[in-house]
């Protein structure tokens, strides 16, 4: 067996392998034995097939492929020991030719991390207000709510409401699709696809139409987002919508308990405060790790974000599985978006946990950050508590305190150092999130 060491690029070390024929072909006979109880070859049971027939029934490429491949990750763990290389990963292997036989061996070395002076850190929160237009938008919400209908014969005008089938696509994948379905003819309604409502002032009753729709760049299907859309409409019923004046009459009709119009104003601009105070929260955290990261020095192997994309694209893929109905569903949910977007989506989401995960353990082991076994339980307890029925309960709970019990404590230190960080930066107590 010929070893070079290649170089090291990036935290990560590359060698070159080129396996003995004759070790080689004890793998290749296995290959050749598994692969023949699949090939169903005429007059010879399963693998009890000669060699020389086997090759004719079987690709004898992908064979040394899966030959080479099982060769490679037996040997990888000394060679690369040999080599006084402290690999931190599983090693990556890739077939450089299959005749004569060569492999590369990519090993990943333990990340370099220099975090930044956290200490001095200096991260401004976004200002919040809430706006007289924003609480008249949900005023404006709920006139329509207590509205009254009047079906109408006449082409549709915004303030209507319609009974529409409305479906949309994107390169032919449907993302969008209801039928029957209520629509209020205004921009607030759907503010997420600007000029949809738009589109169908002017249609009339039973009247079926397409058009087209670029997607706003804040979509919030990253995958889709700044992509056109085609849309296709048929109107079922329009009717018109009465609404009540805005006064006190209006405000003790939407809110019981409140007496006021002014009252009811209130009430929402400090609701609509809170959920900024909390989303702020959430923004303003996020931030301070991306200002560490950004004057942290780090160095590690890229194959970290491959494997961590991988994860993602396999538990995406797992989740709209369990939560469709049938195949057809799962596939339909799948194709929304191309294999490539789903890699390119992957791979962004993939960075940024790996560069958070370097930058937090290393601030967590600064601050000793740890995590009780009280924690993990209330933490668990949490998770499981909107689960109605007891056994499906129990069983979530015992897989969260067994197998996936690392995760459960990755989530809770990674929290905590957090808001240790957001302590530091702002000089306040953070509060945990209430169990």
């Amino acid at each position: 067996m010929k070893v070079k060491f290649d170089r090291t690029e990036n935290r990560t070390a590359y060698i070159t392998v080129e396996p003995e024929p004759a070790d080689l072909e004890k793998y290749l006979e296995k290959v050749y034995k598994r692969m023949a109880k699949k090939a169903n070859i005429p007059d010879y049971l399963e693998e009890n097939a000669p060699h020389d027939v086997l090759e004719k029934h079987i690709d004898r490429e992908q064979a040394l492929g899966d030959a080479i491949r099982e060769l490679a990750y037996e040997d990888s763990s000394g060679i690369i020991k040999d080599l006084n290389i402290e690999n931190w990963l599983q090693p990556m292997i890739t077939i450089l030719q299959f005749e004569p036989p060569k492999y590369e061996i990519a090993a990943a070395l333990r990340p370099i991390v220099e975090i930044a002076d956290y200490r001095s850190l200096r991260v401004e929160p976004e200002p919040l207000e809430v706006t007289d237009a924003e609480v008249d938008a949900i005023l404006e919400k709920n006139r329509v709510q207590i509205g009254t209908l009047i079906p109408v014969e006449r082409p549709v005008k915004s303030g209507d409401l319609l009974i529409i089938d409305i479906e949309g696509k994107v390169s032919g994948k449907p993302f969008l699709s209801k039928k029957n379905s209520k629509f209020y003819v205004d921009e607030n309604f759907v503010p997420e696809m600007p000029g949809l409502s738009e589109k169908l002032v002017g249609a009339v009753k039973e009247e079926e139409f397409s058009f087209k729709l670029t997607l706003p760049g804040d979509y919030s299907d990253k995958l889709l987002a700044g992509r056109e859309a085609d849309f296709s409409v048929k109107v079922h019923d329009v009717r018109e919508l009465l609404l009540d004046e805005i006064n006190d009459d209006f405000a003790r009709k939407v809110a019981p308990g409140v007496t006021s119009l002014e009252e009811l104003k209130k009430r929402i601009r400090y609701n609509m405060m809170k959920e900024k105070e909390i989303n702020a929260d959430t923004k303003f955290k996020e931030k301070i790790v991306a200002e560490l990261i950004s004057k942290s020095h780090l160095e590690y192997p890229t194959m970290m974000i491959d494997l961590q994309a991988k994860q993602i694209m396999e538990d995406y893929k797992q989740q709209l599985k369990t939560s469709a109905k049938n195949e057809k569903e799962y596939q339909e949910q799948l194709n929304l978006i191309t294999e490539e977007q789903l890699k390119k989506g992957s791979a962004e989401l993939a960075k940024k946990r790996v560069l958070w995960t370097l930058v937090l353990d290393e601030v967590a082991k600064a601050e000793d950050i740890t995590v009780s076994e009280e924690e993990v339980a209330a933490e668990v307890d949490e998770m499981t508590a909107d689960i109605a029925e007891e056994i499906k309960q129990k069983e979530a709970r015992r897989r969260l305190h067994s197998y996936e019990r690392e995760n459960v404590i990755d989530l809770i230190k990674v929290r905590k150092t957090v808001n240790r960080l957001a302590e530091i930066v702002t000089g306040k107590q953070q509060s945990e999130p209430a169990q």
